[in-house]
């Protein structure tokens, strides 16, 4: 027989006396038929199985099973009242399985004191189980009788469809069938009054997180874990993104969940052996996830309700992206630093957005790295093949050989080329630049020697140099280029700062001179034809050889700095690259890059200030070439980027309220996941972008993520059904489509959002201090979470002084903060007053937007922070204005109150 509402009721009651003081805590519970036979699942919190005898006689009311193991994933995937078949193993650990026909009946969420039974559209709600029980026991034959009228009358529906003509016939007994459901309503205690909708007060901000997620919100947490597939969570307001995102995150890591997976091959996690182990172990090092959001405040908002979901070291692992990114950049990078550091880069203090949305800046950056790197084949000098064949001209050929074709490698290709020419030439070609190096020294010396015997020449070339007597107090500072090798030897012992300096002068001038000498092409700069005016005479042609020698290994050495590996031509020459990339994309005259902006950039600091867009995207460039470095060879690489990647990559990232993220930030984040294996989760809602750089759609991410699955999310839990409604028309107004979401709650007996135009401020303070006493009555005189949405951060205070001078206000000693600290207080009986741009992920009961038309936005960026605002609130939603603007007054009542009371 189908259970009925009370006998669910009776069983969770007496569950519940029974489990007392066992410490056995449950969350959830399932009646589902196992090929009809009835069984009860009940759901544990946490991730271990209760042991048989601490169940004892427990055990009579059904199974008790961890809510993350196989069968209760199952169930709780299932629709009510669909038959579907079940794979289940007989035993613990055995291979036999059993192909059940299932249907889950009923379910019982603890925590939300919600009961749904399949069949019945009603969802029961409570605030206290044996209250509830009591009405249900005392109405049990008035309940039972209304059930057998309503039943009666619905068959009576069903045989009138197989007759023409009906329609009037069921639409009268239609009407006797509602007539009846507000009895049975009224018999159940679930009547559609503001005490029964607002069941919960809600705390200052904290999300109404549940550990019990709905079927679709299941499959999403449970599918797609690490397949390659990254998930992106779309839904509107109060949805629950957020609460599914944590879900995922934490199922994606759970010890319990990953060997359950692996000992019943079920293998869900689409991990083999080895890639388990590694989880398994980053989980134990708290190395195994991250997670990024837009907004500090949002950190804190969500550690609460991560704690629950067993989430934690969040203070070490949920990070406000942009403190991050600059922090591994300073720190682990080493690409960005303070004034006077040796790092290439620092950052900008200038605001704006640089790249435009739907730029594809990340395709133009790394066309811009392949063709510097394409071009290495038209560089190359061709091989003299006349005169003595020299023992590196074989090496040469190979190295040639080996870029043959290079103006069509990928990055891969690249990578593959140059760990193969260091393996094959890299020590001969070392000895042979050292030998280079040796002899250009050597050749330098004797040059010196000569000038000391001719002190007028001596002079001259002094005079070129620009040096005076007074240089010999002045200490020199040698640099060398990215990836070169030094030239020469460390200063001879007593060599002085002068000497040492004409013998680096003479090093640079023999450079230049062998190799066009020898070659028959480079030229001089003005400075080196001077000094060879006055040096060629002196030196005659005893040096001949050398200088043949000198420019023959110059000119190979075009050849063999390919062969210095990847630290030295690809890592190393990153920061030049970049900075050359940045002067092609101004001379570019691109239309997606704000190029007064980048002008700017490019003015100050000589060229090394970078923008936080510019940030992200040398992040996920660098983190790119350093997991291709990684692919192409198992040889361990040391290097300052390589190890960064290493110390902070992780195989589970996600991402909140992604839409406000530019796509560079978002290559940055998944630039940052494990290269074997891992899981890149996003949630968010394209109406709630609030900045100008934010993707404007999914499809954005197309080439920039790893293959991208959108999963809609389409009840919203939070808000009432006459908010979402605003939510609706302002999503149709700005996207020009419906969204697929719905309310969960059906009543419309709830308030409206309202509106009140005043252009006087101390009316439209004393409006909503009105509005906010109706809230307190109605709540029995107690407070439920309120939020004051004002444009200025700056306006807080006074807003605050005036609100508090209020009659309300004095009367009842009400607090009111001010929601822009870091770290304001949390607690029921106050208000706080919050700068409109860092609310995202927070919720309420109450929202109020102030003087919302006295911000410098256009229309429809107010008719996003309206739906944002709306996102946050759950029942009540008033705005002010100073004047009235159709466009956004349209969504709002005017002239009245929430309720009379």
């Amino acid at each position: 027989m189908k259970e009925r509402l009370i006998d669910i009721v009776q069983t969770i009651d007496a569950c519940a006396e029974a489990r007392k003081g066992r410490g056995i805590v449950v969350v959830a519970r399932l009646h589902c038929l196992y090929d009809g036979v009835p069984n009860n699942i009940w759901l544990l919190p946490d991730n271990h199985n209760v042991a048989q005898h601490c169940l004892g006689d427990l055990t009579r009311f059904g199974r008790f099973v961890p809510r993350n193991s196989p069968r209760a994933i199952e169930l709780q995937k299932k629709e009510l009242g669909v038959p579907e078949e079940f794979d289940e193993k007989s035993t613990y650990k055995k291979k036999i399985k059993k192909r059940y026909h299932v249907i889950v009946e009923n379910r019982s969420n603890f925590q939300d004191h919600t009961i749904a039974i399949a069949g019945d559209p009603l969802r029961y709600q409570y605030r206290n189980l044996k209250t509830f029980l009591s009405k249900l026991r005392k109405n049990r034959e008035d309940i039972a009788e209304t059930e057998g009228k309503i039943a009666e009358l619905r068959q009576q529906i069903e045989e009138l469809k197989a007759q023409d003509g009906t329609g009037h016939e069921r639409g009268q007994i239609t009407k006797s069938i509602n007539e009846l459901l507000k009895e049975y309503r009224i018999l159940t205690a679930q009547q559609e009054d503001l005490k029964n909708i607002t069941i919960y007060i809600r705390k200052q901000g904290e999300m109404r997180y549940s550990l019990i997620v709905d079927t679709v919100q299941t499959r999403v947490k449970t599918e797609h874990l690490f397949d390659g597939t990254t998930v992106i969570i779309n839904g509107g307001p109060g949805t629950g993104k957020s609460t599914t995102m944590i879900h995922r995150l934490a199922y994606l890591r759970d010890t319990y969940a990953i060997q359950e997976d692996e000992e019943q091959e079920i293998f869900d996690y689409k991990l083999n052996r080895e890639q388990r182990k590694q989880l398994l172990e980053a989980v134990k090092l708290h190395r195994d996830w991250m997670f990024f959001s837009p907004s500090k405040l949002l950190r804190e908002y969500l550690a609460a309700a991560m704690t629950q979901e067993g989430l934690t070291n969040t203070s070490q692992k949920v990070w406000n992206w942009k403190d991050y990114c600059l922090r591994v950049m300073k720190d682990y990078y080493g690409l960005v630093g303070e004034d006077g550091s040796r790092t290439p880069f620092r950052v900008s203090k200038l605001q704006g957005t640089l790249f435009y949305q739907g730029y594809n800046i990340i395709g133009e950056l790394t066309d811009f790295y392949l063709a510097e790197l394409r071009a290495i084949k038209d560089k190359l000098p061709p091989l003299r093949t006349d005169g003595a064949a020299y023992k590196w001209t074989a090496i040469a050929k190979g190295i040639g050989q080996k870029l043959e074709g290079c103006e069509n490698f990928s990055l891969a290709k690249f990578v593959a080329v140059f760990l193969s020419l260091e393996a094959v030439y890299g020590k001969d070609c070392k000895d042979l630049r050292s030998e280079k190096n040796g002899a250009i020294v050597a050749f330098a010396r004797e040059i010196c020697d000569l000038l000391k015997e001719q002190p007028e020449a001596l002079a001259q070339i002094r005079d070129l140099m620009g040096l005076s007597a007074e240089w010999e107090e002045t200490e020199t500072d040698a640099t060398v280029e990215d990836g070169e090798d030094e030239d020469g030897e460390s200063g001879a012992e007593g060599e002085s700062p002068q000497d040492e300096m004409l013998r680096k002068e003479m090093q640079a001038w023999a450079k230049a001179y062998c190799y066009c000498k020898a070659n028959g092409q480079g030229r001089l700069n003005d400075i080196q034809l001077q000094e060879s005016e006055i040096l060629l005479p002196l030196l005659g042609e005893r040096f001949g050889d050398m200088v043949q020698k000198i420019g023959d290994l110059m000119r190979f050495d075009l050849y063999g700095q390919y062969t210095r590996g990847v630290k030295a031509i690809v890592l190393n020459r990153l920061p030049a690259l970049y900075k050359k990339f940045r002067k092609s994309l101004m001379r570019s005259k691109c239309d997606g890059c704000n190029r007064e902006l980048l002008r700017a950039l490019l003015q100050r600091k000589q060229e090394r200030e970078l923008h936080h867009q510019e940030l992200a995207l040398l992040l996920g460039f660098v983190n790119g070439i350093v997991k291709q470095i990684k692919a192409a060879t198992l040889a361990p690489v040391k290097h300052p980027y390589v190890e960064a990647y290493e110390e902070l990559s992780r195989p589970i990232i996600g991402i909140d309220e992604a839409t406000d993220f530019s796509v560079c930030e978002i290559y940055a984040i998944q630039s940052l996941l494990t290269q074997e294996f891992s899981s890149l989760t996003l949630c968010g809602d394209i109406m709630q972008r609030l900045t100008s750089h934010g993707i404007k759609s999914w499809e954005e991410l197309n080439g920039v993520v790893p293959n991208p699955l959108k999963e809609n999310l389409k009840t919203s839990y939070r808000q009432s059904k006459k908010l979402l409604e605003v939510a609706r028309q302002i999503y149709i107004d700005t996207l020009d489509e419906k969204p697929s979401y719905r309310a969960f709650m059906k009543s419309n007996k709830v308030p409206a959002p309202l509106v009140f135009i005043n252009e006087q401020e101390h009316e439209k303070v004393r409006w909503i201090a009105q509005r906010i006493a109706e809230v307190y009555k109605a709540y029995g005189e107690q407070l439920p979470s309120i939020a004051i949405f004002v444009n200025d951060k700056g306006y807080i205070p006074h807003f605050m002084e005036n609100l508090k001078g209020t009659e309300f206000f004095k009367k009842n000693h009400i607090e009111v903060l001010d929601g822009s600290q870091e770290n304001p207080k949390r607690a029921v009986q106050h208000i706080c007053v919050y700068p409109i741009d860092v609310v995202k992920g927070m919720e309420f009961d109450v929202v109020f937007f102030h003087n919302i038309d006295n911000s410098s936005a256009d229309t429809e960026v107010l008719k996003r922070f309206i739906y944002v605002g709306v996102s946050r609130a759950a029942f009540f939603l008033g705005i002010t204005l100073s004047e009235d603007i159709p466009e956004i007054s349209k969504y709002f009542e005017r002239n009245k109150d929430w309720f009379n009371i």
